[in-house]
């Protein structure tokens, strides 16, 4: 249990580290898009608040069981500087591109 509490807080500092983000959330068979250019982190919970499709709104991110970087022959969207795959608790995969790094290292 102990990994995949510090898997999520590992992925969640590093989240932070962007300015923005977009993405989607498989939960079932069903595809949630969000588009941010901002994000606020809630450091007292697993909440992110982004803004869904031209409206506020708050993605809760459940247990992180496991992320990965993407992989060097995976497309990037235009404009980003990373990407990342996410395993969550309850078998939602999450997928994010990053933007406008502020402290993260360009590797």
């Amino acid at each position: 249990m102990a990994n995949t509490i510090s898997k999520t807080a590992e992925f969640h500092t590093l989240l932070r580290n962007y300015r923005g983000i977009v993405g989607n959330m498989r939960i079932g068979g069903i595809w949630i898009s969000f588009d941010s250019c901002f994000f606020n982190y809630y450091d007292d919970d697993d909440e992110i608040q982004f803004n869904l499709a031209g409206q506020e709104g708050i993605v809760t991110i459940p247990t992180v069981e496991e992320y990965d970087k993407l992989g060097e022959d995976e497309e990037l969207l235009e404009d980003s500087v990373a990407g990342y795959t996410a395993r969550l608790k309850g078998d939602i995969t999450l997928t994010v591109y990053c933007f406008n790094a502020k402290n993260h290292p360009m590797d």
